[in-house]
């Protein structure tokens, strides 16, 4: 750590209170499970793995048997692991994946993860809400009830929402129009996603005469 670092916390009176977290690996809410059944005399990974495994582990055995590893060379005290707190099994990318879903097209586990964060904070509850009769309104092209969604937000408190309001009325207009009318401009992105696949094929062998002709042939 450098000096002026110091010199800073110490003229502050501490270090400042938001640091960057440390990186967890997607190992670590398992391995406590992992170290109890260790010590109970299971010492198989494939075994450990596959028990991980049906519990929601994404990861790889190699991973598995890294950590066994270390207890067997006993590099790894067999006191610091603890069983992670519900909370800590979350994501902020994980809350808002569930966040943006409809409910119903949710499976029964991220149903009850769901769940589980909505039931942590009122603030929370909230955000879930707001977020969900947004995404209805897209769905659903109701456009006629931003205003509405819009006095929501700035009566919720929720800084992100609150900015992310304000984006919406510095272009209010397109807004409505994109949340109520059927028209798109993908026919138009189509076109020009086209222009340009066609303008590759033919870099450097001929000009514009005929990337205009092959345009206008084009099925």
């Amino acid at each position: 750590m450098g000096e002026r670092s110091v010199r800073q916390w110490i003229k502050q009176g501490g270090p400042p209170l938001h640091r960057r977290p440390s990186r967890h690996s997607i190992f670590d809410p398992y391995a406590a499970y992992v170290l109890g059944r260790w010590q109970e005399g299971v010492h198989d990974g494939q075994q450990l793995f596959e028990e991980i495994q049906a519990q929601g582990f994404k990861g790889s055995a190699r991973l598995v048997r890294r950590f066994l590893q270390t207890l067997r060379e006993q590099r790894r005290p067999l006191t610091e692991l603890v069983p992670p707190l519900p909370s800590e099994r979350f994501s902020a990318r994980k809350a808002v994946w569930l966040f943006i879903h409809e409910q119903t097209a949710l499976t029964i586990r991220e149903q009850e993860e769901l769940t589980f964060i909505r039931q942590a904070s009122l603030t929370v509850e909230r955000a879930y809400g707001l977020v969900q009769d947004f995404l209805t309104m897209v769905r659903k092209r109701e456009g006629e009830r931003l205003d509405s969604w819009i006095e929501a937000v700035q009566e919720s408190a929720i800084s992100e929402l609150q900015r992310f309001a304000i984006g919406i009325l510095k272009d209010k207009d397109a807004v409505v129009a994109g949340l109520t009318l059927p028209y798109s401009n993908g026919p138009v992105e189509a076109q020009v996603q086209k222009l340009k696949l066609v303008k590759r094929s033919m870099f450097g062998r001929a000009k514009l005469p005929l990337l205009r002709q092959r345009l206008l042939n084009a099925a």
